[in-house]
């Protein structure tokens, strides 16, 4: 587990599959979900991916990099938004809390 801000914010990890952003659906919201370990979302049977990409940030153009991801996953219909997991939580009480907080879209 990483304590130091700045560490955190060099990296995330990112689902893909086939080449594109990864989602998984709650509530009919397709989220891309961004996390700090790349093993968060190796174990996570939630996200149907094939692979896991490090993505290494630049704290400067933090939003525009992931406006770029955003953006990647929208272009291919694959997400609608993206969720930042907490470091703090497993997967499954990230997907439970979701699952509570988020409306349902029809």
């Amino acid at each position: 587990m990483c304590n130091d801000y700045t560490d955190i914010m060099n990296k995330i990890y990112v689902p893909y599959k086939q080449g594109k952003p990864a989602y998984m659906e709650i509530n009919g919201h397709k989220l891309v979900v961004l996390a700090h370990s790349a093993e968060l979302l190796k174990n996570a049977t939630h996200i149907d991916s094939d692979s896991v990409k490090e993505i290494q940030l630049n704290p400067q153009q933090l939003d525009f990099e992931l406006a770029n991801i955003q953006k990647e996953a929208a272009k291919n219909g694959l997400g609608s938004g993206l969720i930042l997991a907490p470091e703090e939580i497993s997967f499954d009480d990230l997907i439970n809390s979701l699952s509570s907080e988020l409306p349902w879209l029809h």
